[in-house]
């Protein structure tokens, strides 16, 4: 199973160069920009993608912002070593206007995205919130948004929190049956939703055992410890 692993700066960049074994073939390597309320920053793009695409050769990069204008603006301006990018699409983001609970407005913009994004020769992964896991008042059917991106990933982290896990992914894994999505745990502390290291392995394990394809592991640099320690629970794992 893949860590898909966020990188917000260049000091987590360096940590992953210095630690090289973190990082397995196959792994996904997600760079932050233009997050909440923020503009995406392309050279930022490109120049830690060069960084990171040296180091882990074997590692796919995708950049990761929120807002569609935000996916415009990378799509026209990244390439190669990054491979496609994450569209985090939550609620309460004011450079997100397009937020919609509504399951027919949320497709489209996953859609518009996906579209932007494949005429620049890059993959969409649509990074969706999960409180439509835990509210009952947003019917979302997430298995929907499998046909309109090219991957998904399902914020499951608060559920984990809550103590949910087993029932939200429970549900995810009846509405996509073997086409499983990947989804989050948080392993900083400090951050919201965050759970101890012996929580985010059986998570893990739980993940691998259903055949889930990976996992995002959330982190900063504060937290290098705990990305650390919950990433040994991949010993004896699947390979992605």
């Amino acid at each position: 199973m893949r860590a898909v692993i966020p990188v917000t700066n260049r000091e987590t960049v360096q940590m992953l160069i210095d630690h090289p074994g973190l990082v397995r073939p196959g792994d996904w390597l997600t760079i932050s920009t233009g997050g909440v309320d923020r503009v995406a920053d392309p050279t930022k793009i490109r120049e830690l993608a060069e960084l990171l695409g040296a180091a882990h050769p074997h590692a796919s990069i995708y950049a990761f912002t929120s807002g569609f204008a935000n996916v415009e603006r990378l799509a026209a301006s990244v390439g190669p070593p990054v491979v496609g990018i994450f569209y985090d699409y939550e609620p309460n983001f004011p450079n997100e206007p397009e937020f919609s609970f509504d399951p027919s407005a949320a497709l489209a913009s996953i859609a518009r995205a996906t579209e932007t994004t494949r005429a620049r020769g890059l993959r969409l992964v649509a990074y969706l919130t999960g409180q439509a896991l835990l509210n009952p008042a947003h019917e979302w059917d997430y298995a929907r948004f499998r046909g309109v991106a090219d991957e998904i990933c399902v914020q499951t982290q608060a559920a984990l929190r809550r103590g949910a896990w087993k029932d939200a992914i429970d549900r995810i894994q009846r509405d996509f049956g073997t086409a499983l999505p990947h989804v989050q745990v948080t392993v900083c502390p400090g951050l919201p939703n965050t759970v101890d290291v012996p929580q985010a392995r059986a998570a893990w394990g739980d993940l691998d055992s259903r055949g889930f394809p990976g996992c995002v592991v959330w982190w900063v640099p504060r937290g290098f410890t705990e990305l650390g320690l919950s990433l040994e629970a991949r010993v004896g794992t699947r390979h992605p």
